[in-house]
């Protein structure tokens, strides 16, 4: 895949790459203009470099800037800054020193290499064609030799047959601090230690100590932001977190945007703030960085299945909702036929369950408890991680609800690591359970049915596997006839779509009415009628 980087998005990274060599340029600029103009030297630092300059000769540009940028221009860090502001910076009047005869030469170089921005960022599919990247790459070049930067590097990037060579290792051009580097590197290691023991806000703490080191190089720079975003996400999802994982992604991929792990935390901070077509588009460049990464494949797949949910608008169905005790106990009397069972039966006939010593009576005690954990009833505080681990736990024992719900969870990465195919397969193990407890076939065995819908789900929508309608129809017709009519629904839509099978109306009525979706079918009568 790496040879046309899925659909010429090599072509995008080496503009990527190149533009962030032509911040580097201006920021250089910048640096000797102010020094020219000042005489002194730019210090990175909230009091004379921020405080300093926002209420200076930079109060415009701070007033424009957005709020990432602003929280960097308070903080005076330079490195920090993306290549607009520091475009802005350089055009202001205040910058122009009396012993400079080159301005308007920096103009124009400045406007070249900020129209290539614009367009690359822009862009609606991050894949150019050898025609576009030749036209945009014509223009940087001419704006960054204008600068100085050697034509030699500028032919690496440019034919370079693998993004690797020109990622982690490339040329700074700024000084770097060897000391900041070792003590970077050591608090990176810290820091991955306290994550591993889910020790979260301490590892963000070490992370965030290594940042603020001085003049690191970019590739321990985007490390330590590429990690202190994963564990803002490991926190509870509060906007804040969500916002701060955001920024820290973003700032990892100015930093090193040929690295496939900064597009994927960008992807995944996308994700958490539920604008799953910009993840979809950060994880695809990810997986065209390194194709060999599953977790990116996988975040993939669980992104579409994300996007097809709403499609679908199942994110609306009260059944997919988390439930209420009563709407627990709701189903539970259902299943065993309207027996009048209350909360306290339950929870005394799972003590019972749990002293037995029979394998597969705890299994039932520890779905009980497990879906307690997953929506936080009874006063049971709502953790998914618990929830999983005594699912995998009853999973072991065979139990066909708990195989069902742990591959719901890693799905969707919910309580655990997010990992398609071992999902597929626990779908897989569920569905080749009995579907039913009894012989008279009227205790089900929940979970089955379940599976063989998200199976056919799984095969319609290309979650994990290529799609195949066929595939979809033999599951959801397992499903219906095992009791699940969110199954009959869904093969309704098929037989009106007309998708792996002869359009047919009336058999999509039929099944519609199985499912208890007459409403989907006067809907669509309407329509015809109208």
């Amino acid at each position: 895949m790496d040879e046309d980087l899925n659909f010429d998005f090599k072509n995008c990274m080496k503009l990527e790459y190149g533009l962030k060599e032509a911040r580097e340029l201006l920021q250089k600029e910048f640096q000797r203009r102010w020094r020219l103009v000042h005489a002194h030297d730019w210090i990175n630092s909230a009091t004379v470099g921020g405080n300093e300059f926002i209420r200076g000769f930079g109060s415009e540009v701070y007033k424009k800037a957005g709020r990432l940028q602003k929280k960097s221009l308070e903080e005076g860090d330079l490195n920090k800054l993306d290549i607009t502001t520091i475009a802005q910076l350089l055009q202001t009047k205040y910058i122009k020193s009396s012993k400079d005869a080159n301005f308007q030469d920096l103009q124009s170089a400045i406007q070249e290499i900020v129209e290539v921005r614009n367009k690359l960022a822009h862009h609606p599919t991050k894949s150019l064609s050898e025609s576009e990247f030749i036209n945009l790459w014509l223009k940087l070049s001419k704006a960054m030799r204008s600068l100085g930067f050697p034509e030699g590097e500028l032919d690496s990037i440019r034919f370079a047959d693998s993004m690797a060579g020109i990622s982690f290792g490339h040329t700074n051009l700024r000084p770097v601090n060897e000391k900041s580097i070792t003590e970077g590197t050591k608090l990176k290691e810290s820091g991955n230690k306290l994550f591993r023991q889910n020790q979260f806000k301490d590892a963000i703490e070490m992370y965030s100590q290594g940042i603020s080191l001085p003049d690191l190089p970019d590739d321990i720079l985007a490390v330590l932001y590429s990690n202190r975003s994963g564990t803002y996400l490991k926190l509870e999802k509060t906007e804040k977190n969500i916002r701060n994982a955001s920024d820290d992604a973003k700032r990892a991929v100015k930093a090193q945007p040929t690295w496939w792990k900064s597009h994927y935390r960008l992807g995944s901070a996308y994700e958490a703030k539920k604008k799953l077509s910009k993840a979809l588009s950060e994880y695809t460049i990810a997986l065209a960085l390194d194709p060999t990464q599953v977790e990116v494949s996988s975040a993939i797949s669980g992104c579409k299945n994300e996007i097809k949910i709403r499609e679908r608008e199942e994110h609306l169905d009260p059944n997919n909702m988390p439930m209420s005790r009563e709407e627990y106990l709701k189903k539970i009397n259902a299943r065993f036929g309207g027996l009048g069972v209350t909360s306290q039966m339950l929870t005394e006939q799972m003590k019972v369950y749990r002293r037995s010593g029979n394998p597969e009576l705890i299994a039932i005690a520890d779905v009980y408890l497990a879906h307690h954990y997953l929506t936080g009833m009874d006063d049971v505080p709502q953790s998914y991680e618990q929830a999983a681990r005594l699912f995998a736990k009853a999973t072991a024992a065979g139990n066909a609800e708990a195989i069902y719900n742990l591959a719901v969870l890693t799905k969707s990465g919910k309580g655990v690591e997010r990992n398609i195919p071992l999902a597929l397969n626990l779908f897989k193990r569920a569905a080749a359970q009995p579907p039913f407890l009894d012989q008279g076939k009227t205790m089900k065995n929940v979970g089955v049915a379940e599976a063989e819908h998200s199976l056919g789900l799984c095969y319609e929508e290309g979650v994990g596997v290529e799609p195949n309608y066929q595939q979809a129809i033999d599951w959801y017709e397992r499903g219906s006839a095992h009791g699940c009519g969110g199954s009959a629904n869904n093969l309704g839509h098929m037989y009106s779509n007309g998708k792996g099978v002869v359009r047919n109306l009336k058999r999509a009525e039929q099944y519609w009415k199985l499912g208890n979706w007459e409403l989907q079918w006067e809907m669509l009568m309407q329509w015809i009628l109208s």
